[in-house]
C-alpha cells in the first residue's frame, strides 16, 4: 500500500524492547485561507464515488468531503446502479476496473435515455494506462491513481 501511495514502509526491531513499523506517505498540505467574514454556505456538490477497494474509496470520500462535496460511495457497479436510480448527482468519480464490471458500465448506465443522471459529468480513475476512445468519450476527464487532492479539486471543476 505504501508503494501505491508513493511512500515507504520499514521495520525497526530492538531485541528485548519491541518492533516498530514505520510507514511514511507524502501528503499535500494546503495553506489555510485568511480569516474572512462568514458567507452563506454554497450548495454542496453531490458526488458519487464508485470504487471497489474499501481503503481507496474511503480516502476519496474523505478528500472530496474536505473539498466541500457531499460525497457518497458505492463498492460495485450493481450498488452504483441502485444509487443512480434514486439520487441525482452533480458528478461521478469512477474506477475503471471494478470487481463486477467497470466504470465504463456505470457511466453508460448513468447516461441511458431518461435516466435520472443522464448528462451527469463523470471522471475516470485508473491505476492502469487504459485507452478506449469510444469509452473515454463518456468521461469529462481521466486521472491516474493515486490521485492527489489538487487533481481531485481539478476533477471537481468538471462538475460545475
Amino acid at each position: 500500500m505504501a508503494d501505491l501511495l508513493r511512500g515507504t514502509a520499514r521495520v525497526v526491531t530492538q531485541v528485548g524492547e519491541g518492533t516498530a513499523f514505520i510507514v511514511q506517505i507524502p501528503v499535500e498540505v494546503e495553506a489555510l485561507p485568511s480569516e474572512r467574514p462568514a458567507a452563506p454556505a454554497p450548495r454542496r456538490t453531490r458526488v458519487l464515488v464508485v470504487e471497489d477497494n474499501d481503503d481507496v474509496r474511503e480516502s476519496l470520500l474523505a478528500m472530496l468531503q474536505a473539498l466541500g462535496a457531499a460525497a457518497e460511495g458505492a463498492p460495485s457497479v450493481a450498488r452504483a446502479r441502485q444509487m443512480l436510480a434514486v439520487t441525482k448527482y452533480d458528478g461521478l468519480v469512477l474506477d475503471l476496473r471494478l470487481s463486477d464490471g467497470s466504470g465504463y458500465d456505470v457511466a453508460r448506465a448513468a447516461n441511458e435515455a431518461g435516466a435520472l443522471n443522464q448528462g451527469t459529468p463523470a471522471v475516470a480513475l485508473s491505476a492502469y494506462h487504459e485507452c478506449d476512445a469510444q469509452g473515454d468519450a463518456l468521461f469529462a476527464a481521466k486521472f491516474e491513481k493515486p490521485i492527489s487532492v489538487a487533481r481531485l479539486r481539478s476533477a471537481m471543476q468538471c462538475f460545475g
